[in-house]
């Protein structure tokens, strides 16, 4: 929104005082951006975090995550479960010493879907989708807002609650 106010004539031939005067106003814009923005880097993790579990169809290689020791959202999730680590240290443990077998690697992911690691985590997303849906409503209308909005329903991947963004 634009501010209007009466400067003396010096502070206006100095362009600094007057620099600053703009971003105090711009303040808490910029907080909401930064807010919105972080919010929108974390979607594009877990979003890649859940492509480890289906990223053939996105042209990632799949579980590549897991074998290099990086255990995404969807693995922490489900190792909450006593059951989840039962069936999933063994395999983390193996996968320091050697490269898993495709059977492991299967075995994996049905454990980390069995467990919850996979739904629980697109309720992350979805809690974060509405998160950035409810800053992107303190912006005003235009191409700018729009476009983010399609940005965070491709992120939603047809995902519930997915219509904050719409």
């Amino acid at each position: 929104k634009l501010h209007i106010c009466v400067l003396p004539l010096p502070l206006l031939q100095d362009p600094v005082p007057l620099l600053l005067l703009i971003l105090i106003f711009q303040i808490p814009f910029l907080r909401r951006l930064g807010c919105f923005g972080e919010t929108l880097g974390i979607l594009f993790q877990l979003h890649d975090d859940l492509l480890d579990f289906s990223g053939r169809a996105a042209g990632k290689e799949t579980h590549r995550d897991f074998q290099d020791g990086i255990y995404t959202l969807p693995v922490l999730l489900a190792l909450q479960s006593s059951g989840g680590r039962a069936a999933l240290l063994p395999l983390m443990r193996g996968s320091r010493e050697r490269q898993l077998t495709g059977d492991e690697l299967r075995r994996m992911e049905r454990e980390v879907v069995r467990h919850g690691g996979v739904e629980q985590s697109w309720a992350v997303i979805c809690r974060y989708l509405e998160t950035g849906g409810a800053l992107l409503d303190t912006f005003e209308d235009g191409e700018p807002l729009r476009t983010l909005r399609k940005v965070g329903a491709s992120l939603a991947g047809g995902k519930r609650k997915a219509g904050a963004y719409n």
